[in-house]
């Protein structure tokens, strides 16, 4: 179920290599299912890979094809029936071309034919796509395929994820529906294989009785002889039971010869003709030739499902040669047996050939004639009950699966996008993340906005705040004293008294302007507080 190879033929026998779409609000929609037409592809001829195919609905009856091709660009051309590939370099860009539902579509690139299920009368308005992919791009779709056993049961779960549920539903079912044919398939060809070689003995057999059975008219009519002597019958009746031990023992001896030959001729054995189809009844060889036969139509599932270097299919590789050369050896036993078996027969059936040479030459060879036709007459017999019971197999043979529910649409919703779950996250999202990064922005910011900013992370007090200077030069309080900047230094001026006290009436002080590089306002500082001391009447003197 969930191999390629058996995804590739649920693909095949559905065209989900072919895609169908529909112009939507914001983009192209799966309408596999949804459509009234549909496209039939000449399986033998090349078609266009991978290109949208637009089809425009004029009325009823007719449509415009058009493609959309782009300059220096090789297109792909598959064909669908031997995989088959080759390029295609169109010379028009764009192509349009208006034809006839049911009409032939006989292009370069393409060569089909669509076909109306429905009236179009609801759709006209309608424009659709088709796209041709290859068998592997579309047989990789439906990789995610899931089988789960049921505990306890021999119940197996089916289930596939897309977004088209008429292709799932289509797709579940196909693909049981396949599983049971391919295994109804094998099941039946060791039959059909048992059948063929039934048929083949049974008409070399039909032919053989005839054919004496003409000899044996002639020779009765040309020598006007009918009946055997009682001598002839007794003969008779004595060598026609050991002529049938006799001819099993050949038979059982040929089929032995030609099985030993096919075994180390091939390495599948699961067409194998079952020994009691000649009429061998023996258990233990029986029992070989079924088991290397199950064993090998085993394998030939196996090997289709995983790969050659796979533990499960060494494995089985290791029993099936087991079983290969425990047969071999059996058959070798078993005809050393059947030839001392044969030996004594010929012996016995000697005896009676002495005095079956005592009689007339005629009658000698009217009860040779009479003992081949009743030999191959019970042959006949024998094989026309092996092919009956063959066709009774071959009509009673049906597939050991069944379906206890089909995949249906039963109005299900879509399990993605989880929209409840997508608007939570959003939500979140929408709240988390700005928090973030407002959070990241304050905790990472470490510039000074307000002077809070520096008595916070700072002990030491502050004595003013000195806004931006406009002023063309550094002696903003000189030229402009009424300025803001000039009260601020006045501001600076009062506090500093305030601190000094005063001390500073009686003592000069020395006030150090300072920072940590260069730029930062020490020389305009400077310049302008020892310019508001000196308006202010104090003796001052600017060290630079």
């Amino acid at each position: 179920l969930i191999s390629r190879t058996h995804n590739e033929k649920v693909v095949r026998e559905l065209q989900f290599y072919i895609d169908y779409f529909k112009e939507g609000r914001f983009r192209k929609e799966d309408v596999y299912g949804k459509i009234p037409f549909e496209i039939k592809l000449q399986p033998n001829q090349y078609q266009l890979l991978n290109t949208l195919i637009k089809i425009n609905f004029i009325d009823d009856e007719n449509f415009t094809l058009s493609v959309d091709f782009k300059e220096g660009i090789n297109y792909r051309l598959l064909n669908y029936k031997d995989e088959t590939y080759k390029k295609f370099n169109f010379d028009t860009q764009n192509f349009s071309k208006t034809f006839s539902v049911g009409e032939y579509i006989n292009l370069p690139f393409l060569k089909a034919e669509i076909v109306v299920e429905d009236k179009l009368n609801t759709v006209k308005s309608n424009t659709y796509f088709i796209q041709l992919n290859s068998i592997n791009s579309a047989t990789k779709k439906y990789q995610n395929i899931r089988a789960k056993g049921l505990t306890g049961t021999s119940l197996v779960e089916i289930s596939l994820t897309g977004s088209n549920k008429n292709r799932i539903v289509d797709f579940l079912n196909k693909t049981v529906e396949v599983l049971a044919k391919d295994e109804l398939e094998q099941k039946t060809n060791y039959a059909y294989s048992t059948k063929e070689f039934i048929d083949a003995q049974f008409k070399n057999t039909s032919d053989s009785l005839k054919l004496i059975e003409d000899n044996i008219g002639k020779f009765k009519q040309q020598n006007a002889i009918y009946d055997l002597s009682a001598q002839g019958v007794e003969i008779f009746s004595q060598t026609t039971g050991l002529d049938k031990i006799q001819k099993q023992l050949m038979d059982r001896i040929e089929y032995f010869e030609n099985l030993e030959t096919y075994i180390k001729a091939n390495s599948n054995y699961a067409k194998i003709p079952a020994p009691a189809i000649i009429n061998i009844e023996d258990a233990s060889i029986s029992s070989m030739v079924g088991e290397l036969t199950k064993l090998s139509i085993k394998k030939g599932k196996l090997s289709k499902e995983v790969t050659s270097n796979h533990p499960s299919l060494k494995l089985l590789n290791e029993e099936i040669e087991t079983a290969r050369n425990v047969l071999l050896e059996n058959i070798s036993s078993l005809k050393k047996a059947t030839n001392v078996s044969l030996r004594n027969s010929k012996k016995r059936l000697n005896s009676y050939n002495y005095q079956l040479n005592k009689l007339p030459k005629k009658e000698q060879k009217l009860l040779n004639f009479q003992r081949k036709y009743t030999l191959t007459e019970s042959n006949f017999v024998f094989l026309m009950q092996k092919r009956y019971e063959a066709d009774i197999a071959i009509a009673a043979s049906v597939s050991d699966i069944s379906v206890l529910d089909t995949a249906k649409d039963t109005g299900q919703g879509y399990i993605l996008p989880r929209k409840s779950f997508n608007y939570m996250i959003a939500l979140l999202l929408g709240i988390i993340l700005p928090l973030f990064v407002i959070i990241g922005k304050e905790v990472l910011d470490s510039k000074i906005y307000m002077v809070e900013d520096i008595e916070r992370i700072s002990p030491i007090p502050i004595l003013g705040v000195v806004g931006k200077n406009e002023a063309e030069n550094n002696l903003a309080v000189f030229l402009k004293p009424k300025s803001t900047v000039a009260e601020s230094f006045r501001a600076l001026r009062s506090n500093i008294q305030f601190l000094f006290g005063r001390d500073l009436k009686d003592k000069s002080k020395t006030i150090i302007v300072t920072s940590s590089v260069s730029g930062e306002g020490k020389t305009f500082v400077s310049i302008n507080l020892a310019t508001v001391f000196a308006l202010g009447g104090k003796k001052t003197i600017l060290v630079g």
